[in-house]
């Protein structure tokens, strides 16, 4: 996985570098350029660089019980809850397969040269390697409704398997393979 290019959408983008506790209540991402002008993404502003908070992510304990049965809840930003389906998980090979679902608390523009229209919510068929703590993810579905609901607002699905990323420590995807990679909730 060293190496290999990686393809972020905004959704992978945020869940890259969503800089958020499990009991943090609230966090500030910063980009900071010191003298060699080489961005760093951080929780706090680095002494000696030039810094601007880039998002505001927070954790909502109101949401952990899930819009539907078998959702859980992953983590929140001040831009959507995130979850994962926990009745649907299937492993083969050493990957686990397990959908996820972001809902917007605000409508999203659509992109026609991408195939989908404004949306409320996107589902999308994420691999998990849990020995590698990476994922990847394989379609999705957007949705002119909160929580997966609504009409159909247009798919992806990848030609190819795309190569792993990495979980970055203490953000939304780090938090989402620790809960796919501990099983089912019982």
């Amino acid at each position: 996985m060293a190496g290999d290019a990686v393809v972020t959408t905004r959704l992978g983008l945020a869940l890259a570098f969503a800089v958020i506790a499990p009991s943090a209540t609230a966090a500030t991402l910063y980009k900071c350029r010191g003298a060699d002008n080489v961005p760093l993404y951080t929780a706090s502003p680095v002494a000696g660089s030039t810094c601007e908070a880039v998002s505001t992510f927070m954790h909502d304990k109101r949401a952990e019980s899930g819009p539907d049965e078998g959702w859980r809840f992953v983590g929140a930003t001040d831009q959507y809850s995130f979850y994962f389906f926990d009745k649907n998980i299937s492993t083969k090979a050493g990957k686990t397969a397990v959908w996820t679902m972001a809902s917007y608390t605000k409508l999203q523009a659509g992109q026609a040269r991408q195939n989908y229209s404004a949306h409320a919510s996107v589902l999308e068929r994420t691999i998990v390697d849990c020995a590698e703590r990476a994922s990847a993810v394989m379609q999705r579905a957007y949705y002119t409704e909160a929580y997966g609901k609504g009409l159909a607002a247009g798919t992806w699905q990848a030609l190819h398997t795309p190569p792993l990323s990495y979980a970055v420590p203490n953000t939304l995807g780090d938090m989402l393979v620790t809960a796919v990679c501990k099983g089912p909730k019982k």
